[in-house]
Formats: C-alpha cells, structure tokens, sequence
C-alpha cells in the first residue's frame, strides 16, 4: 500500500494539473450543450444535448471526487502509513540507547556509497547527533533520472528500511527533505538514499549511521 502512496506523491502534481485540465474541457462541453439547448427546438437534439450536459458533469464530479482521494491519501494517510510502519519497525527492535551525545562509531558502516556526489545526503553527516525536525540535504540527480526515496533503518536490523520520502523531481545540492526524528525512541539508526534510473538500475545507495537524542536532552 505504501509503495502506491508514494507513487500519487510522486505523481500528485501531474495528476491536479491532468484532472483541470479534463475538468475545463467538460466544463466548455456543459457551456456548450446549455448553449445549443437555448436554441433548438427538436426532441432528439435536446434529448441528446441533455445527455451529453449530464455525462459532463458526472465526469466533473468524478474528478472532483478523484482529486479529493488523491489529496487525502498523500497529505492524511501516507504520513499515517509510514508512521504506523516506523513505530511497528521500531518497536521489533532492540534499540541501541546512548544517554549522551557521544559520536557514533562508524566502522562496520559503508559510507562508500555516499561518495557518489549525485546520490548522496550530505546532511545530516555521518556519526550526526540529530532530535526533533531534521532536514535532510544532498543530491538526487543521476543521468537518466526517473525518482529517489530515502529510508529510515536501523543497525540491529539490516534488513528493515522504512521509507521517509520519494520523488521524482530531481534535487542538486539541495533540500531533500524534513523527518520528525520524535517519532521513533532516542537511539542508533541509518538514513539511506537510494536514487533509480528510468531503466531501474540504482547506484550504490548512501548510508549515514546517525544518532537521535531525546529531545528534552
């Protein structure tokens, strides 16, 4: 399920722009069918006119009803999904607590992939200390680009990676994005950036170890 809420998140702006686009072109389709009716006086024209003017507007509401959907499932529930997945992820886990902010040590944790300057997050860096709202900042901007997605995981379970965010629009240099580090337990995790070409083929993803703190530390 979350894999298609990410996807209308990619897609959201498209799909408003797609769905005015159709919902001015019924709209014309209405004013003209009301037009013609003012005008013509035999049954089967009207009769048609009519149902033209009502398959119209039964596809406005329909695209209003999309739209609505679509709304609701990229701004109400992918954030409820993924929070859902995160604290379930979580909560499987050992969690590995620090009660000061020591950095972290880093072996074991290949940063090799993170050398690729467009794939890469370069912040926050690796052994960070991070609480409350962290903004993630690197590159997303491979030749051939199709989208990226970074991932929350964590050291214990290599295996776990909750997604945080993807897009399809290309980011150099940039802000990639904001995560509430509140909704997971003070402790050792991984961001992970994994960007993806039209072809599907990926370069090595970026990993950075990072640190959460509580945020009353």
């Amino acid at each position: 399920m979350v894999e298609v809420l990410n996807l209308l998140q990619s897609y959201e702006v498209l799909l408003y722009v797609v769905a005015g686009a159709l919902a001015l072109a019924y709209l014309r389709r209405i004013y003209v069918a009301r037009r013609e009716l003012r005008k013509t006086i035999f049954g089967l024209e009207r009769e048609a006119l009519s149902r033209r003017q009502n398959q119209s507007m039964s596809m406005l509401v329909f695209l209003g009803l999309t739209v609505g959907l679509v709304f609701a499932a990229v701004n109400y529930a992918l954030p409820q999904v993924r929070r859902s997945q995160l604290v379930q992820a979580v909560s499987t886990l050992e969690v590995a607590v620090t009660p000061s902010p020591t950095p972290l040590i880093l072996y074991g944790v290949d940063l090799s992939g993170c050398t690729n300057l467009h794939a890469t997050i370069k912040s926050p860096t690796p052994g960070q200390t991070v609480q409350g709202n962290v903004e993630i900042r690197g590159s997303a901007d491979i030749p051939d680009f199709a989208f990226w997605k970074y991932e929350l995981g964590n050291p214990q379970a290599a295996d776990v990676w909750v997604t945080l965010k993807a897009s399809n629009a290309r980011v150099t240099d940039g802000v990639l994005g904001q995560w509430d580090s509140t909704t997971v337990p003070p402790g050792v995790y991984q961001l992970r950036l994994t960007v993806t070409d039209s072809k599907g083929s990926s370069p090595k993803p970026c990993v950075v170890p990072i640190q959460v703190l509580s945020p009353s530390s």
